[in-house]
């Protein structure tokens, strides 16, 4: 669709990926407090497990195979765990 090269292509990726992360960042920081705990609670609750799929998936992209090929144009890839 933008007409990029691979490396191109990868560094979009890239920033789009860390632009996401870094605004739920922001945002976790800036979530209200209501008056009704119970809400408090639930919505602490939710960001905590935002914030654990986000880590999980890191960990687990790095700790698999899934993504790696000696063929990999990412050296840090190219190696099977």
């Amino acid at each position: 669709e933008y007409n990029l090269d691979f490396d191109e292509g990868a560094h979009q990726a890239i920033s789009y990926l860390n632009r996401i992360i870094t605004e739920f960042a922001e945002l976790e920081t800036m979530v209200p407090l209501w008056e009704d705990q119970t809400l408090n609670a639930q919505v602490a609750h939710y960001t905590s497990g935002m914030r654990d799929i986000i880590n999980a998936t890191w960990h687990w992209q790095w700790t698999t195979n899934r993504y790696r090929s000696p063929e990999s144009p990412f050296s840090e890839l190219k190696h099977l765990l």
